[in-house]
């Protein structure tokens, strides 16, 4: 299971970017030279190649397959905190991905936004970058 859901990842990859596998079931993609809009794009086909592939996933109630939850963060020469501070954006916007329904992706400025609008009005929801009510890992 994990060796065609990381093929179905690399397909969606640049010949430049690399994939690596970092921790249990969770993924490092770095995709030089790419805006964060760019990056999450990517990661968009990243995430639908993998909810295409319909992998059985039976521990889970809320889909019958395997799906991937994905944040994205950007790295630039001024990015505050360097390469942790990068890491710790980017695994927090995964794991704001898990929170608002899985197989979605969700960026270190959606984060942004989402808390913004959250002090002005606690009520409203973020708007869903992918569909809702979805599965789980790998990451």
């Amino acid at each position: 299971m994990l060796r065609r859901v990381t093929r179905a990842i690399r397909k969606e990859l640049r010949r430049g970017d690399s994939f690596y596998r970092y921790g249990g079931e969770e993924f490092l993609a770095i995709l030089p030279e790419q805006s964060i809009e760019q990056g999450a794009s990517v990661m968009d086909r990243v995430r639908m190649a993998v909810e295409r592939l319909r992998i059985p996933h039976s521990h889970s109630a809320s889909l019958p397959y395997v799906t991937v939850s994905i944040g994205v963060a950007e790295l630039s020469s001024g990015s505050a905190g360097g390469t942790e501070g990068w890491l710790g954006r980017a695994d927090r916007a995964l794991y704001a991905a898990k929170a608002h329904g899985r197989n979605r992706v969700e960026t270190e400025r959606s984060l942004e936004t989402l808390g913004r609008s959250h002090r002005k009005n606690p009520e409203k929801e973020a708007p869903a970058s992918s569909p809702e009510g979805r599965e789980e890992q790998p990451q």
